[in-house]
């Protein structure tokens, strides 16, 4: 019922010019490794910067239609796929270890 102004609170990161979705360990060596080869090289637009801002908006978009890997599902099945993903063992190895969730 709320989805419009999730919506659009998020694509308000999507223009704020000091908000970058993408900043980890590899973007940031990158672009250490294009400052140091061309330090006069030009930034990245705006529009490029932020593509991953777009990919994320358009999942969450997804999401909230209750559309998961390509199907359309009701509430029943969001949960169920929910808790399918919170028991994958691969999603559980990523948990940080101070959470401590057996306590």
């Amino acid at each position: 019922e709320n989805k419009e102004l999730l919506i659009a609170i998020i694509e308000v990161f999507i223009h704020d010019p000091l908000f970058n979705w993408c900043i980890n360990d590899t973007t940031t060596d990158t672009k250490q490794l294009k400052e140091q080869n061309s330090p006069t090289s030009d930034e990245e637009s705006p529009e490029e910067s932020n593509n991953q801002a777009h990919r994320v908006l358009g999942s969450l978009k997804r999401k909230l239609e209750g559309i998961e890997e390509g199907v359309v599902l009701g509430v029943e099945g969001q949960i169920n796929h929910l808790i399918r993903k919170a028991q994958d063992p691969a999603n559980l190895s990523r948990i940080f270890v101070g959470w401590q969730a057996w306590i």
